[in-house]
């Protein structure tokens, strides 16, 4: 009864600070990409028609059934209210990643929901991001008890927004891999599979439209940055390095959910050639645990190692938080060149940093009661 309580009081205190977006009567800024999208797709035409809609093929079907059902304002609606509820889930399962913060744990949650920025910033653009990264950690959390139900599930939110899919990966190799999580990456897959072939004759042109890398200072893709430092790679041997090289580290260093967790959303986040300030909602598991982890070494040990990880540490969680502000210098300021390039690099920096410190030093799990990925 607790439990519920505190679930409901989250959910009450979030739709109270966020009811000017969720309860807007005009179109939000992302939201106006979708529900063009869909309406082309409704009138029978193509979703990208629509200039900004990057999306795949089937969440526009899908999205195109919600528009004849309940109309635009109707799907808008309902679209905010399933990414609230991905937030708050996010929020709540990243707490508990942390036992030791205790009876802190629903101040941590509600301080994510309504402060960290790649969350409250979804919530206000009407941004779906954190829908498939909240199906990715319930498919690294839960995965052992229900691997059909939540491979499914998973498999939903890739077919909508694929950046998920090197997670699979990752849950492929860490450890030796279990029956019943190597039965979620099946399940995943195949529905995943089976639901981008609903609309196969627009999926040359989402490839096309999701291999590309907006030449936006807000863009903090590797693959944006590394163009705007001169280097022009393709963007698949991109994608394949950083993606090897994260599943090559989690087979190599994780121990549990925790490591798990935040190894899989950042080989989600670093291979997308489109990385945007919502997009770090892939590692709230790593901000979290990396930031728990490092005040509460500090608090035992006192030393100055401990107070350097706890401010470095301390110092990454916050270039996480602004990093739209970080590539927005380059706008602001055209005459830093390159260095803008490289300023925007820092928020994917600090969260591999972040992930890095919640795998070594956060994924004890023996000390808190959890068990260790098997």
């Amino acid at each position: 009864m607790k439990s519920l309580a505190a679930a409901l009081s989250l959910a009450a205190l979030a739709i109270l600070w966020h009811h000017g977006s969720l309860f807007s009567t005009l179109e939000l800024p992302d939201e106006t990409a979708y529900l063009e999208a869909f309406r082309h797709v409704l009138a029978g035409g193509s979703a990208y028609d629509a200039p900004r809609y990057f999306y795949t093929p089937a969440f526009a079907r899908l999205g195109a059934l919600a528009v004849s059902a309940l109309g635009s304002s109707g799907t808008a609606l309902a679209l905010r209210f399933l990414n609230l509820a991905a937030v708050l889930y996010l929020a709540v399962a990243s707490a508990a990643l942390c036992p030791p913060l205790g009876r802190v744990r629903f101040a941590v949650a509600l301080g994510l929901v309504v402060a960290l920025r790649p969350l409250s910033t979804s919530i206000a653009l009407g941004n779906v991001s954190p829908i498939p990264a909240a199906l990715l950690l319930a498919a690294v959390l839960l995965g052992e008890e229900r691997p059909i139900v939540t491979g499914i599930l998973f498999g939903l939110g890739l077919a909508m927004k694929p950046a998920a899919a090197p997670a699979l990966l990752v849950l492929s190799v860490v450890h030796r891999p279990s029956r019943a999580r190597l039965l979620l990456v099946a399940s995943a897959s195949a529905v995943a599979s089976l639901a981008l072939l609903v609309d196969a004759r627009d999926l040359p042109r989402w490839l096309e439209r999701a291999a590309t890398s907006p030449d936006v200072p807000t863009n903090l893709s590797p693959l944006r940055v590394l163009a705007g430092v001169g280097a022009n790679p393709p963007s698949a041997l991109v994608a394949l390095v950083l993606t090897l090289g994260v599943a090559a580290f989690a087979r190599r260093f994780v121990q549990g959910p925790r490591g798990l967790a935040a190894t899989a959303g950042l080989a989600a986040l670093l291979w997308s050639p489109l990385v945007w300030l919502h997009s770090f909602s892939l590692v709230v598991p790593a901000v979290v645990v990396a930031t728990e982890r490092a005040v509460s070494r500090f608090a035992h040990e006192r030393s100055r190692r401990a107070f350097a990880a706890a401010l470095w540490i301390g110092l990454a969680a916050l270039a996480v938080d602004v990093g739209d502000a970080l590539g927005d210098v380059e706008r602001i300021f055209p005459s830093v060149g390159p260095a803008g390039a490289l300023l925007a690099a820092i928020p994917g920096v600090a969260a591999i940093a972040l992930v890095v410190f919640t795998t070594l030093r956060g994924d004890v799990d023996e000390s808190h009661g959890m068990p260790p990925v098997t």
